[in-house]
């Protein structure tokens, strides 16, 4: 009976086993998946043309270089990094960008505040506090033919735009211009023009955007 037994179980087996073998493979992405499997992500390097985007399905979690799955959030531990770009080529960019609605003509490179109005990105005047002051500051990285259409802007990262901007001083700060759009590299002195630093040069033709929230108006 044990010896019976044990042949209809290796009979048993070996007919799972056939069956598993049979099934067809199939390709999942991870937004297909409730539970994403964990996978090595030591860090995350922002090279230039790279793009890392996430939404509730696929964001990534970094603990200690792993990708745990975590849908809602972007820990990182001891060691664990978010990485630029080195030395940039004209017309590129890298960091955080932000999609919009312009609510100008806008090119790659322009000086860009949203607009609290109508929610759409808009040219920094510094002639004018209400565009240059109390605002959210951007750098348009991907330009805009029309009033309404969609825009892309870098609000933290490194961006180069040799034709627009001026020769930067090597960790100095630069300013939003009262040319409408443009940056420059001495303060406004002009009466009740805005004084307010948008970033620092890194080479003479590379801007680091990291706009502060304080200013000044020019008295």
């Amino acid at each position: 009976m044990a010896k019976l037994l044990g042949v209809t179980t290796q009979f048993v087996i070996a007919k799972i086993a056939a069956a598993i073998a049979a099934i067809p493979s199939v390709s999942l992405t991870w937004a297909a998946l409730a539970d994403k499997p964990t996978s090595t992500v030591a860090n995350i390097d922002l090279a230039v043309g790279a793009k890392h985007t996430h939404d509730n399905a696929s964001d990534l979690a970094l603990v200690d270089g792993t990708n745990t799955g975590d849908q809602t959030s972007l820990p990182m531990s001891a060691d664990d990094y978010i990485r630029l770009s080195g030395a940039l080529a004209d017309g590129k960019y890298c960091g955080i960008t932000e999609q919009g609605i312009a609510g100008d003509v806008l090119a790659f490179g322009d000086l860009v505040y949203f607009s609290g109005v109508d929610s759409r990105w808009e040219l920094v005047d510094a002639d004018a506090e209400a565009t240059s002051g109390p605002v959210r500051l951007g750098i348009c990285v991907l330009g805009a033919n029309a009033n309404g259409d969609p825009v892309t802007v870098l609000t933290y990262g490194k961006v180069r735009k040799d034709d627009s901007f001026p020769d930067l001083t090597i960790g100095a700060p630069v300013y939003a211009s009262t040319s409408v759009g443009d940056i420059q590299v001495a303060q406004p002195t002009a009466a009740n023009s805005v004084i307010r630093i948008i970033g620092y040069g890194t080479t003479i033709n590379e801007l680091f955007f990291c706009p502060s929230n304080d200013y000044i108006v020019h008295v």
